[in-house]
């Protein structure tokens, strides 16, 4: 197996990013992080890693993979 796939659930991390950035939750659409956001976090909590132990990279991956 080179590949593993790790899905993290994060509700109030994504919250306090989001908040950080200055970026209201309920407003993520209409701003220029609003397209990427939903591609690769679901639910605004869950957010899915593969690691690669051949090249010793992480990705992320999309939504609908």
């Amino acid at each position: 197996m080179t590949k593993l796939r790790i899905t993290l659930k994060g509700p109030d991390s994504v919250s306090q990013s989001l908040k950080d950035a200055g970026i209201d939750e309920d407003n993520i659409e209409n701003t220029e992080f609003g397209e990427v956001f939903d591609r690769f976090v679901k639910y605004a909590e869950y957010v899915t890693i593969e690691l690669d132990s051949e090249t010793g990279e992480a990705t992320v991956v999309p939504v609908n993979e």
